[in-house]
């Protein structure tokens, strides 16, 4: 579609999946902040939601060449993207709440440079699974398994069993506990062309020009407070001494 003509702006990624599987907990950590209803009413988010989601991903080798041995610290770079988040997705909806589900995560997919499809680790691949991940194949967009809620040990090896929905890019990570976060939000990066990763760190580079822009302006402000009060001060005790 023409909003995918592939030009220099801030990419957008999707988080897909059927209900309750973790989506609400992903787009929270992703976005630094709480998003949507986290419960354990499956289909509890029927809207897609939009969220600003700033993380760090390697730096261009082009960077890295400036220096030819550069500091942990600089081997990282900012990045912003655009999240969509939609409510758990039925490929055949049984009540009108997944059927406005179903056509909100069908909008989010068209809208997006790269899909995130989330699934439960512990309940292993469901019948939806599949039908959602064959949605996703037809999209033509990069899809990336997000495999969810292994945060123990003892289910190692779990998200192997994902593989058979059709993607190669299968990332295990535990929402609630903030892991494989950045492996996964690394990988969906490097799923972007080449414009679109560099809209993605413009997008931050403006980012962070505001907040120094606002900062000065705070800096200012309370410098100028300082002053008013110091004159304040000054004329208070002046006028003691005239009396």
């Amino acid at each position: 579609s023409a909003c995918h003509a592939v030009r220099m702006r801030e990419p957008v990624v999707a988080i897909v999946g059927r209900p309750n599987v973790g989506k609400s907990t992903l787009i929270s950590r992703v976005a630094g902040r709480p998003i949507a209803i986290v419960e354990d009413t499956p289909g509890v988010t029927r809207d897609r939601i939009y969220a600003r989601a700033d993380f760090y991903v390697p730096k261009r080798a082009a960077d890295d060449g400036d220096d030819p041995d550069p500091k942990p610290s600089e081997a990282e770079e900012q990045v912003r993207a655009t999240v969509i988040y939609t409510g758990g997705f039925e490929p055949a909806p049984s009540t009108d709440l997944f059927a406005a589900v179903r056509e909100q995560t069908a909008l989010a997919i068209d809208e997006a440079d790269v899909i995130v499809h989330v699934v439960d680790g512990r309940m292993g691949v469901s019948p939806d699974d599949v039908e959602v991940a064959r949605m996703l194949r037809k999209s033509g967009r990069p899809v990336l398994v997000a495999v969810n809620k292994l945060d123990s040990p003892k289910q190692a090896g779990l998200e192997h069993q994902f593989y058979e929905l059709g993607a190669s890019d299968i990332f295990p990570i535990a929402a609630a506990h903030a892991l494989g976060i950045s492996a996964l939000l690394e990988a969906a990066f490097a799923k972007l062309p080449a414009e679109l990763q560099e809209g993605a760190r413009a997008s931050a580079r403006e980012r962070e020009a505001e907040e120094a822009l606002e900062e000065a302006s705070l800096d200012a402000a309370l410098d100028d407070a300082a002053l008013d009060a110091a004159g304040a001060d000054h004329g208070d005790g002046a006028k003691g001494v005239d009396e």
